[in-house]
């Protein structure tokens, strides 16, 4: 198996597991938190837009809270029916089971959306010049990418719990998530109001 399918089968697992999207997690908000400075939420409006590896569709509800006309949604793992299911506006939405490479060349969408993806492909040359064969001229492509700036301090925390979690059973791993979550979103409450260690993170919060 090659390290795209894997990718995109790890990530499959996760969505038939973990469905929902609530709170901040599908938040308007948090969609302003992502594409600001580059672009406001008022500009998708009346927009035909696409994203790129939907997952359980949280992004694509924001879209559509958004504003946007019609959005072309792409995921092409096993969450793909999860994805449907969560659309709340199914008549504005045309769901593909492809990888981003296959993205159609419509050559009319005005914004494509990649969020949180392209890092974990070996090689994106191919949806870039998919993506970019899909947008109208003068149309954008928004990439979101995990980035290493600045982020000495959580990947020394996260690469030596790494090494455990990856091999921890799904009960053993989602067990200690429930036990870090409350004390890491007092942190990031803190955040609002000292200057901490990830400060620009976990502020935004």
């Amino acid at each position: 198996m090659d390290d795209d399918n894997k990718t995109i089968n790890d990530f499959g697992r996760q969505w038939l597991i973990y469905r929902d999207n609530e709170g901040f997690y599908s938040s308007m908000e948090l969609f302003s938190d992502i594409t600001s400075p580059l672009i406001n939420a008022g500009e998708i409006t009346d927009c035909r837009v696409a994203e790129i590896g939907n997952g359980t569709g949280r992004i694509v509800n924001m879209l559509l809270e958004g504003g946007a006309k019609y959005v072309v949604a792409l995921e092409p793992s096993d969450a793909f029916e999860v994805l449907c299911r969560n659309i709340k506006q199914p008549e504005k939405v045309t769901c593909l089971k492809i990888t981003g490479n296959h993205l159609p060349a419509y050559g009319d969408l005005d914004y494509i959306f990649s969020i949180g993806v392209l890092h974990h492909i070996p090689n994106p040359k191919p949806i870039v010049e998919a993506a970019f064969r899909a947008l109208r001229p003068g149309g954008h492509f928004l990439v979101w990418l995990y980035g290493k700036e600045d982020n000495g301090f959580y990947l020394s925390f996260v690469r030596p719990l790494r090494v455990l979690t990856k091999r921890l059973p799904h009960f053993a791993l989602s067990t200690l998530v429930r036990m870090i979550y409350w004390p890491l979103l007092f942190y990031m409450k803190l955040c609002h109001r000292l200057f901490l260690p990830l400060r620009i993170y976990g502020g935004s919060f």
